[in-house]
């Protein structure tokens, strides 16, 4: 009887380290997790703040570009006496209709990626 209640208590005594070593290692995997979740977040919040000044980047280099065109199409027009005529206004639609098909995709493309960055930190 007296073997019965040694190696018991034994058990008991191995059984309660095990649950404390099984606790410590749980908490040491929920405080990794939460120093990895937070450090993903960090991480998109950059990657997001950078594609941002990318992006305006993108759209003040497009607006740049705009408004050479459009100055040297209205220049080239005045040199050659032709500054009211249809073509040039023609022409100027046609910029401002290709601008405007350049940004709108541009701001499309900040978008999807934007969503793809929420849709990250929900993981």
């Amino acid at each position: 009887m007296g073997l019965e209640l040694i190696l018991g208590v034994a058990s008991l005594a191995v059984g309660a380290i095990s649950g404390i070593n099984q606790m410590n290692a749980a908490n040491q995997s929920a405080s990794f997790a939460r120093e990895s979740a937070a450090a993903q977040k960090e991480s998109n919040t950059i990657t997001r703040a950078q594609q941002q000044v990318s992006s305006l980047e993108n759209r003040r280099q497009r607006i740049r570009e705009e408004r050479v065109r459009r100055a040297a199409m209205i220049s080239g027009a005045a040199a050659s006496g032709t500054s009211d005529s249809s073509g040039l206004s023609g022409a100027l639609g046609a910029l401002g209709s290709n601008y405007g098909t350049l940004v709108s995709q541009q701001y499309g493309e900040t978008k999807s990626i934007e969503g793809i960055n929420k849709y990250n930190q929900k993981i």
